[in-house]
């Protein structure tokens, strides 16, 4: 059983906040796979398609990890863990 101490913060989020988070992935995913049926050039193309990646990596940080809940220690070596 879990147990917890007085100062313990659990954070619950409403259940909009992963499907909006969700949607957004998909919505990335669907530009990215669009992104790969062009040839803008291949730096171009590889440039579009981190950028994609990053953003849908931090909303997955921010959003499923509750990075951006926690306290700043935890977002500090969450950051560092990218870098």
């Amino acid at each position: 059983a879990l147990t917890m101490s007085h100062g313990d913060d659990i954070h619950v989020l409403p259940v909009r906040y992963y499907a909006l988070n969700f949607l957004a992935l998909m919505v990335l995913l669907v530009i990215t796979v669009w992104v790969s049926f062009y040839h803008f050039g291949d730096t171009i193309n590889v440039a579009i398609m981190l950028s994609i990646a990053i953003l849908k990596m931090t909303l997955v940080v921010l959003i499923f990890m509750h990075v951006w809940w926690s306290s700043k220690l935890v977002q500090v070596f969450a950051a560092a863990g990218f870098l």
